[in-house]
């Protein structure tokens, strides 16, 4: 089943064998922590699953990266149960879990392991919180922060991005459409769609990306609530598959946007997030 699961999920095969065995190495050595790790997955505010996690990789030997992974792989055969019990398709399932392909993929790029660094990420998904519909995901939560135009606590719909190519004008409209129709009995009137990333930083907007991208497309659908500098430059992999490191000269660049991200760096500039809004019927 487990290896199933990693063929429905389009994880590459070369994948399997490690994701296998950190598998049943848990199963063999740590089978009541999984159980543990599982019941707080699927339990709303109840963050412990992390630290099951880590006590699964501390008894199995397993780097914690694949040990994850296989953790949260393993539960999506209770996961199954949940939707059929909610009446929600199945195909809404595997499309909103093909994040976890996703990050798998960013994990071996970045530190050249089978697994993942962002299990905290994953929670949304097993307590039905976080769907993928079309090209992005959408979350249904109380606005967290207390800004002029939205008081906090109102109810709206978070956007995510994951890594899973272009960003373009008709997909991100695609994308849209199907959310208000999938949000539409939870709004009286238009729903207010919230995102925060790095693509609504405004400085990055007016000097990194090109006049007639994709990013340029999707920054301008938002109106920007909120901006934070970001010295660490923490997304910086996002954009070249590798960590920030000062030494610009050794980081390829290979894209407009590389280019044109190292340029900004280069002149003193650093990297940054934006929380911006904007409202659909």
């Amino acid at each position: 089943m487990f290896l199933q699961i990693c063929r429905n999920l389009n994880f590459p095969e070369e994948s399997f064998s490690a994701l296998e065995n950190a598998y049943i190495r848990i199963t063999q050595a740590a089978q009541n922590d999984l159980a543990a790790a599982h019941r707080s997955l699927f339990t709303p505010g109840d963050r412990s699953y992390l630290d099951q996690m880590q006590i699964i990789s501390e008894k199995t030997g397993i780097h914690r990266y694949p040990s994850d992974m296989a953790a949260l792989v393993s539960a999506i055969e209770q996961l199954l149960l949940v939707y059929d019990q909610h009446g929600l398709p199945r195909e809404l399932m595997w499309d909103s879990l093909e994040d976890l392909r996703y990050k798998l993929l960013e994990c071996k790029q970045i530190y050249g392991i089978w697994g993942t660094f962002v299990p905290h990420w994953f929670q949304r998904f097993f307590i039905l919180q976080c769907f993928k519909l079309g090209r992005l995901e959408f979350e249904r939560i109380g606005f967290k922060r207390d800004v002029p135009d939205i008081k906090k606590g109102t109810p709206v719909v978070n956007i995510h991005i994951p890594s899973c190519g272009p960003l373009t004008r008709d997909a991100v409209e695609e994308s849209i459409a199907l959310a208000c129709s999938f949000y539409k009995d939870s709004f009286n009137g238009p729903i207010p769609f919230i995102c925060n990333s790095w693509m609504l930083y405004p400085p990055m907007a007016e000097q990194v990306f090109a006049p007639d991208s994709n990013l340029q497309d999707f920054y301008r659908r938002f109106t920007i609530l909120q901006q934070e500098q970001d010295p660490e430059n923490k997304d910086f992999w996002r954009i070249f598959g590798c960590p920030y490191k000062e030494d610009l000269d050794s980081i390829p660049a290979n894209t407009t946007l590389q280019r044109n991200l190292l340029a900004y760096l280069r002149s003193g500039n650093t990297m940054g997030t934006g929380l911006g809004i904007f409202y659909k019927e």
